[in-house]
């Protein structure tokens, strides 16, 4: 399926986070220091942590796999994700994905529905931002809302605390 690329706003392929993977191994050390502390006081206790630890190193050492995503303008498909070597398919962001300075959560619509986890480090250097402001841009268009003009917080903290749709 070819799209114009004179209306496209964003073209990346989303990879493997580093960072991602070193705090799922961290998670995964403090949940095996929580089942120690938990098998001295309460034996049978200490299998959640243990499982959890368990899912966590299962996480961590399973090989990603990379997607594409193609974020289009006005008068295409607005999304599409490509994922291995299948043809790109037409998704939507689902309510709940979430759009962080530092962390993109994108809930994606499919034959199944899919969280995507887009951290800086897991596109190409200077590809973050732009992915960030295409998806919050298609978010608005979806939902009528305007993420860009919403007014300062009453505190005086001008930062970015994330945009939930």
């Amino acid at each position: 399926m070819a799209y114009p690329t004179a209306h496209l706003a964003v073209s990346l392929i989303v990879g493997a986070s580093r960072t991602l993977r070193w705090l799922l191994r961290a998670l995964a050390v403090l949940l095996l220091a929580a089942a120690i502390l938990c098998w001295r006081a309460a034996p049978l206790l200490a299998g959640l942590p243990l499982a959890g630890a368990a899912l966590a190193v299962h996480a961590a050492a399973r090989r990603p796999r990379a997607c594409r995503i193609d974020v289009f303008g006005p008068g295409a498909a607005p999304l599409t994700v490509q994922q291995d070597q299948a043809a790109p398919r037409p998704a939507r962001l689902l309510p709940g994905s979430v759009f962080w300075p530092a962390l993109l959560v994108l809930r994606l619509s499919g034959a199944a529905p899919r969280v995507l986890l887009v951290l800086p480090d897991s596109v190409p250097p200077g590809a973050f931002r732009p992915l960030g402001v295409a998806v919050r841009t298609l978010a608005a268009r979806a939902s009528g809302r305007n993420f860009f003009s919403q007014p300062a917080s009453n505190d005086g903290d001008r930062r970015d605390h994330g945009t939930r749709v």
